[in-house]
């Protein structure tokens, strides 16, 4: 499965559904974000996806900077490479990549807040795997290999080929799965990959109404 083709929706759906997937999300952020739990599934706990979640990522303000400091549970070395996996997740095409939408800032800020602590030591352990296997191959950080090296490292391990293993491409679906996250609730996201509505539904402004009528919720 090639790493950047299945990057904007499903982390198990073929290139040709990722169009289709993200066409069926709707019309806004909420609608996107009630398929997301279903894409995620199992892979992440219930509490990324919960209220505070989801307020939580809602409420994350991108920086341009994230990478060049130490996160809240990420390292500075991490974050950095974080921010190239993203990228490489989510490449640019027409819009930013998740790199440049601060996808690794996010994720730091939303496992810190929102996560279990198990997810913070798979996303720690992923990383750190990551690092290793690039090292052993190329004698070389991850990041400091070349863009086919980066591809080829990370479609070995999306296809949890020698030397990773299943468990680390579970891991890898955590990560893929909160880059989309991050994604598809940044302002570029929901409104240039997605059909957007300030006013879902539309906006009717009289409609007939009895004084027996109940009122509306909000």
């Amino acid at each position: 499965m090639d790493v950047k083709t299945d990057s904007r929706a499903n982390p198990d759906a073929p290139a040709n559904e990722v169009n289709a997937s993200v066409a069926q999300t709707g019309s806004s952020r909420r609608a996107f974000l009630n398929g997301l739990g279903q894409w995620m599934g199992g892979i992440t706990a219930g509490a990324l996806l919960s209220a505070q979640g989801i307020s939580t990522a809602m409420a994350y303000t991108p920086k341009a900077d994230s990478e060049k400091r130490d996160g809240q549970i990420f390292k500075r070395h991490e974050m950095a490479l974080l921010k190239q996996i993203s990228g490489l997740i989510i490449p640019a095409t027409d819009t930013p990549s998740a790199a440049d939408l601060d996808a690794h800032g996010f994720i730091d800020n939303q496992l810190f807040y929102c996560g279990e602590t198990k997810d913070k030591e798979r996303a720690h352990a992923l990383l750190k795997r990551v690092e290793a296997v690039s090292v052993d191959r190329h004698l070389r950080d991850f990041n400091q290999l070349n863009n086919a090296q980066q591809l080829d490292l990370l479609t070995t391990l999306e296809r949890g080929e020698s030397p990773f293993h299943e468990g680390d491409r579970w891991d890898f679906k955590l990560i893929k799965s909160l880059v989309v996250f991050s994604f598809y609730t940044s302002e570029v996201g929901s409104t240039k990959e997605l059909r957007y509505q300030p006013v879902p539904g539309g906006f009717k402004g009289s409609i007939p109404h009895k004084k027996t009528d109940l009122g509306w919720a909000t």
